[in-house]
């Protein structure tokens, strides 16, 4: 705990002052002097941890309802003869019949002019052919009528890949492939796309997924809680030992605070206290690389939506408002792809 101590003094108090977060030198105050035994031993072994899998099925719109005005997500209904053509479509596409498809598809982009995923499709149609000039014109009218469609950004951002003009595109390139994942984020193939795209332009990205060299538990019986955590972890698992086990911790930490700051709190809280061990330090870990960078550059609250609320609800994208993605996408092409932002 000594260790600790000393390096509570590099505390960021900016980080922790708007809600009721408190410091490392505050948290092992309050564990020291716990009705509680607090047991903590380094880590013997790396924490390995499969990454999240739930995903966005794709064909999601994001509607607004016309009486309420709130944002709705749903998929595409397709009746009648318009059915009847999207399913000739998808037939003649597994078959691999590209022509066939899109005349299908045409068809149904008569009845429902904006429908993305059928944009997206015969932009598909021309990749098939290798057109990819034609493809992007497609996708670009797919992510034109719908934003919120990962695939049309995803398939537009390869295709712009594949561009002669690649050099010229590649700040569309890399919004593009940050916006599908930021919008289907656990999805293994964006994340494939993602290194191929960043090996082809010489960017820095890592793929990685949170996982806290912490493990923690409290004895059934007499209450004492023992902790297991990396030298560099220690202040990030007492601050959630605390959390957890301290009477009324919780209650203070999110009195008068809701929806993403009470929700993001006990995150931020640990987070500063895991900065404070390693801000003088040269890490190794991307997790903690990525994170020394989004807080040098203010994007802690991008750290731990992207980073840790994402990964556990991919629809949790869908649910924030269209500043919070693009600051999202900020936090994706500057912290995670290693790239310069476009100024604005």
């Amino acid at each position: 705990m000594k260790r600790l101590v000393a390096l509570s003094l590099f505390l960021i108090p900016s980080l922790l002052m708007a809600q009721h977060l408190r410091s490392p030198q505050e948290v092992l105050l309050i564990l020291n002097e716990s009705d509680l035994s607090y047991e903590i031993n380094i880590l013997k072994q790396k924490i390995e941890l499969n990454p999240p899998a739930s995903r966005v099925e794709h064909g999601l719109h994001y509607f607004k309802d016309p009486e309420s005005q709130n944002i709705q997500l749903g998929f595409y209904e397709y009746v009648g003869e318009t059915e009847k053509n999207f399913v000739d479509g998808q037939t003649h596409f597994r078959e691999d019949n590209p022509k066939e498809a899109r005349a299908s598809y045409k068809k149904v982009i008569k009845d429902i002019p904006d429908c993305s995923q059928v944009l997206t499709y015969i932009g598909q149609t021309y990749e098939m052919e290798e057109d990819y000039e034609e493809a992007a014109k497609w996708l670009e009218k797919a992510v034109k009528a719908n934003k919120m469609d990962y695939m049309a950004h995803w398939f537009l951002a390869d295709d712009y890949l594949r561009s002669k003009n690649k050099k010229k595109l590649k700040n569309k390139i890399i919004s593009h492939i940050g916006k599908s994942i930021i919008l289907n984020r656990n999805n293994p193939n964006i994340k494939t796309a993602i290194g191929r795209i960043s090996d082809d332009l010489g960017l820095d990205y890592e793929e990685w997924h949170f996982t806290p060299q912490v493990g923690i538990e409290q004895d059934s019986t007499s209450g004492n809680v023992r902790i297991e955590a990396h030298s560099d972890w220690i202040g990030y698992a007492m601050s959630n030992a605390a959390y957890l086990y301290e009477p009324g911790y919780q209650k203070e930490m999110l009195e008068g605070v809701s929806g993403y700051d009470a929700m993001s709190a006990p995150f931020k809280e640990a987070l500063v206290s895991l900065y404070v061990a390693i801000e003088n330090e040269k890490v190794k870990d991307p997790q903690l690389k990525a994170l020394k960078a989004a807080i040098k550059k203010g994007y802690l609250d991008e750290f731990i939506i992207f980073e840790i609320l994402m990964p556990n609800d991919p629809v949790f994208a869908y649910q924030i408002n269209p500043e919070a993605r693009e600051s999202i996408l900020d936090y994706f092409i500057e912290v995670r792809m290693g790239a310069k932002l476009k100024k604005k």
